[in-house]
């Protein structure tokens, strides 16, 4: 992913509006994560009965450990190690999977649309089909 250009978010439209990301099915842990990353808005999850997404809560760990994600073949956005490691591990084998985590979901670097986005958090979880909680790999004392 060296050559790639790095990922530019679009402007959030409307009040309501979050993002997902899509990632794609991979049975292999090693596999580069591949992903969409698309705008919503919160009334329409609240009301979608087919495509419900996934909230990932994680350890945003060490800040300096930084990953590639390849975002529509062509751009290459930056997450914690932490965040590589936690989709990797609930990515799916054979099916796209609509997550909202915060590391790709909010524009970081724009901190204006942060805040806004943390006040919806409460809103964002409520309406996931599920909350994952990822605090890492297992070690011998946690195992």
């Amino acid at each position: 992913m060296g050559s790639q250009q790095l990922y530019q978010y679009p402007q959030l439209e409307g009040e309501d509006a979050i993002r997902l990301v899509v990632i794609q099915p991979s049975a292999d842990l090693t596999a580069p994560i591949r992903c969409s990353i698309i705008q919503t808005l919160l009334l329409e999850c609240e009301d979608d009965i087919a495509d419900h997404y996934v909230a990932l809560s994680y350890v945003w760990g060490d800040q300096t450990n930084r990953r590639s994600v390849e975002v529509d073949g062509k751009a290459a956005l930056d997450i914690t190690a932490s965040l590589d490691e936690a989709l990797r591990h609930i990515r799916n084998h054979h099916k796209c999977l609509r997550i909202w985590a915060d590391g790709v979901c909010i524009n970081q670097n724009d901190v204006e649309e942060r805040n806004k986005q943390v006040r919806r958090m409460g809103r964002i979880y409520e309406n996931a089909a599920h909350t994952i909680i990822f605090l890492g790999l297992a070690t011998r004392e946690t195992e």
